[in-house]
């Protein structure tokens, strides 16, 4: 089949959204003749695949107000770009990755082009906690998310809780396929042998913001640091500055400021060594689709302390490699947190335990014959009418 994928921001590197766009498609172009269209290029080692590039305007006289009219930019060029600048080229499928996108798109490719249009699903405004968008993009979110359900010929869950939500969203349950994404050890810099952790060390990845749970991490940190001197905490990722503000804030009132560290979004095939230095991972999320950052750290040998959102408890297998907690709760994160940092030989047997069931459940072979077999499965099924 021709397989294009659309995605607005393919240029931000290390960007979750952006690995999933490129890890898929790469594991379609062994099949299957691909190409990706974007707002931009991908970065350095990014992906070999041929990549189109929109020339779409950043509005940044809007500031904090641009997401919305860029992503409408961004719809109509891929809309004129798809249907009308490259009508000679012949499409089977194409693999959108929003809501907005496949609500606006979806009749208009069937309409024109008639190829089938599939969204991967990479989270759900009604997951999200209340304040995390301006209120307009909220509402631009909503307005759309059944909308793309409905229009979606498929819709590409990366957890058991994104293909229920999809489904209580509208999507028909036979046009919902379940696709976590994969990782292997060297896409993080990492030999298939991983080393033992140096230190008590605890390690999170990810932007940090209200709705990544960083406030849950550091509060947990703050109880367990006084009567543990070893302990440290790094933090790996973009900040929201007045979210860090309050969190160094914290750290300061409490005199812990020297033991944790915020360090800027990383190159991928760096992250490898800050796992090799950690003793665990944590996820403190208030909503996650699919941790990329968890699957990276079993592939690492590292157990991950989670919190039992999303699609958490389907890469977490507990009590064997790693421990959930109520989402929100930082006493629960405290109390698993305890438990590992205190008994070093079993974080050590949990870190065997997750790299053994990373490679029977999420390298990046599993997952890619997953979505192969999907993919050949929507494309044997009906479209929907335009």
């Amino acid at each position: 089949m021709r397989i294009v994928a659309v995605l607005q921001g393919l240029d931000q590197p290390g960007a979750a959204v952006t690995t999933s766009c490129v890890t898929q498609l790469e594991a379609l172009a062994l099949q299957h003749r691909c190409s990706l269209v974007s707002d931009g290029l991908a970065p350095p080692g990014g992906t070999q695949l041929p990549v189109v590039k929109l020339r779409v305007p950043r509005f940044r006289v809007l500031r904090r107000f641009a997401h919305v009219p860029r992503q409408v930019v961004f719809i109509l060029k891929v809309a004129q770009h798809l249907c009308f600048q490259a009508r000679a080229d012949s499409v089977d499928l194409v693999i959108l990755h929003s809501h907005p996108s496949t609500a606006l798109l979806a009749p208009v490719l069937r309409q024109l082009k008639g190829c089938k249009v599939v969204m991967t699903m990479h989270g759900d405004i009604r997951e999200r906690p209340p304040g995390t968008y301006d209120p307009r993009l909220t509402w631009w979110y909503e307005v759309n998310t059944p909308a793309a359900y409905r229009r979606a010929d498929a819709v590409l869950a990366l957890s058991p809780n994104m293909a229920r939500l999809a489904i209580d969203g509208g999507a028909s349950p036979a046009r919902v396929h379940l696709t976590p994404h994969g990782v292997d050890a060297a896409d993080i810099g990492l030999s298939n042998k991983p080393r033992p952790a140096i230190g008590p060390g605890l390690l999170f990845v990810g932007r940090i913001e209200y709705n990544k749970g960083v406030d849950l991490l550091i509060e947990a940190f703050c109880r367990l640091a006084p009567t543990r001197p070893n302990l440290s905490l790094t933090c790996i990722g973009s900040p929201d500055p007045s979210y860090l503000s309050e969190l160094q804030q914290q750290l300061r009132a409490t005199g812990l400021t020297d033991r944790v560290q915020f360090l800027p979004n990383q190159h991928r095939q760096d992250l490898g060594h800050f796992y090799e230095q950690a003793a665990l991972l944590v996820v403190p999320s208030r909503s996650e689709a699919l941790s990329t950052v968890a699957i990276e750290a079993m592939a690492a040998g590292r157990p991950v302390v989670a919190s039992d959102t999303g699609g958490n408890p389907l890469i977490v297998t507990m009590p064997h490699t790693g421990l959930l907690f109520t989402s929100g709760d930082a006493e629960a994160l405290t109390s698993a947190l305890e438990r590992l940092v205190d008994h070093p030989e079993q974080r050590l047997a949990m870190g065997e335990a997750a790299l053994q069931d990373h490679r029977a459940r999420f390298t990046r072979q599993h997952a890619g014959e997953t979505l192969r077999a999907c993919i050949h499965q929507i494309g044997e099924q009906d479209s929907l009418d335009p």
